[in-house]
């Protein structure tokens, strides 16, 4: 078939003929495997009952990532889907007043311990700026595989000691990507509920920046 072409190709030069080659799309479908450390920025608040939230405070905590990506042989491979099995963790205290009597106050030290391996599942779209350097969004759906040893404790009053297990949730991320291999990501994730009690209402939000490198 190609020599057929460059016959008639040729034939089309010497008689000075326009002429127009048409190629099949030959896209490849494409496999990335990276490994993708972080920091989040996370906050969780409780209420129980009609008690005032116990706000705990914003903290910084380590995330590590290893994200596998198809990228589609569709559309010059600007779209393609991942899931990134990924450690996080928070911890934080609060001191929280418990008992208000005339005479005495009582406070205890309530910690909330959360760790867990997620699961992002989704979905992004890059935006080229040349052959080396991209934009990219993407959106995932995060569910915790394992919550490991996380729960909430209180030194003085057991109402506080709870178990955790984490809804899931929504992540939404923007990036850049250089030469296939190097990446940076900032990602929001909607607030989850991180305890199932009848009488607590429970919302942690978290922010994450995270690095990536592609290593295939």
């Amino acid at each position: 078939m190609n020599s057929l072409m460059n016959l008639i190709t040729k034939y089309n030069n010497c008689e000075n003929s326009e002429f127009i080659v048409y190629n099949k799309n030959s896209q490849k479908a494409k496999f990335n495997l990276s490994l993708r450390p972080g920091i989040t920025f996370s906050s969780l608040s409780l209420q129980k009952n009609s008690d005032e939230p116990l706000d705990f405070e914003m903290n910084t905590g380590i995330r590590i990532g290893l994200e596998a990506e198809y990228v589609l042989p569709i559309n010059n491979g600007k779209w393609s889907i991942f899931i990134e099995p990924t450690y996080r963790n928070y911890k934080s205290e609060k001191s929280v007043l418990y008992a208000n009597m005339i005479t005495f106050q009582k406070y205890t030290l309530v910690t909330a311990n959360y760790s867990s391996i997620e699961l992002p599942i989704g979905g992004r779209h890059y935006m080229f700026l040349n052959q080396d350097a991209a934009f990219f969004i993407d959106a995932a759906v995060i569910m915790d595989i394992t919550t490991l040893d996380s729960e909430i404790t209180s030194s003085d009053e057991a109402s506080y000691d709870l178990d955790v297990s984490a809804d899931a949730t929504f992540g939404l991320g923007v990036g850049f990507r250089y030469k296939n291999k190097y990446s940076i990501e900032a990602r929001y994730h909607n607030s989850r509920k991180i305890v199932n009690y009848l009488n607590i209402d429970s919302d942690y939000n978290s922010f994450a920046l995270i690095a990536g490198y592609n290593f295939l």
